[in-house]
């Protein structure tokens, strides 16, 4: 089942704050990226939703990540 890549962020997010890392705007586009690679050769299926009408996940991401310049927070 496909989800929303805001929703794959905040969880990646969640597990660097638990972690104590801190992640860049492009290290959690990439991070996206990856686990939905993972997804597609493991599972045959997408993690992330196809948004492809709207834009890329990372452009998604990107935007959403847009209001806290500094560091990505909850998305």
């Amino acid at each position: 089942m496909a989800h929303d890549a805001r929703a794959i962020a905040n969880l990646i997010l969640e597990e660097a704050q638990r972690r104590g890392i801190q992640l860049t705007e492009m290290q959690l586009i990439k991070l996206v990226y990856f686990v939905n690679g993972w997804s597609l050769e493991l599972l045959d299926e997408p993690l992330v939703e196809d948004r492809r009408r709207h834009g890329s996940a990372a452009l998604y991401i990107r935007a959403s990540t847009k209001r806290c310049r500094a560091t990505p927070r909850n998305l």
